[in-house]
């Protein structure tokens, strides 16, 4: 009965494209996630909002670029500084786990700032939070993980919102955060 409650739940997640997150950005380590089922979620970004001095060429989301940190090179969607990106989340109600890895492409600038927020029902609730220096930071120059636990109330207007900005000076140079292996998985308790 697990089983096929699982692939039910998999199976409308899939169906829907959705994601989401939780507080703080949960644990931070380098090394990619598990490969546990999950739905892939960073073909399914779509751009809401680039602001002033994004990509000269109109392009602030660069999918299925190859980006290589600490020797180890993976397939990524690219988030060129100032952009917001969105994945639905209408249906999804429960507890679930997402997971991704991040790396700032350059190692130079001001840094990088990562947010994400869970956005439905007339409210916006930040969820996750992270500055990338690489340019001063040895480990911001590697993949890190981050895994964000996630309670999904099921809205129909529900969202996952993905913003990356300038650092705090607002130098917008190689302001490039790469993210790869994004996926949202439901927690293993709801098996």
């Amino acid at each position: 009965m697990r089983a096929k409650s699982a692939a039910i739940l998999l199976g409308a997640i899939t169906a829907l494209g959705c994601i989401s997150l939780s507080n703080a950005c949960g644990p931070v380590a380098t090394g990619p996630p598990s490969r546990e089922a999950g739905v892939d979620l960073l073909g399914r970004l779509v751009v809401v909002r680039a602001g002033p001095g994004a990509a000269e060429d109109g392009q602030s989301v660069r999918r299925h670029e190859w980006v290589v940190r600490h020797g180890r090179r993976l397939v990524t969607t690219t988030l060129l500084a100032p952009v917001a990106v969105r994945a639905g989340l209408a249906g999804l109600s429960g507890r679930f786990t997402l997971k991704l890895l991040a790396a700032p492409v350059f190692n130079i600038g001001d840094g990088i700032q990562l947010e994400v927020l869970v956005v439905g029902a007339g409210d916006t609730r930040p969820v996750c939070s992270r500055y990338f220096d690489a340019g001063r930071v040895a480990a911001d120059r590697d993949w890190l993980r981050l895994e964000v636990p996630l309670d999904l109330s099921g809205a129909a207007d529900s969202c996952l919102e993905i913003r990356v900005s300038a650092g705090p000076q607002g130098d917008l140079d190689a302001d490039w955060l790469a993210l790869a292996e994004m996926r949202i998985v439901p927690e293993k308790a709801a098996l």
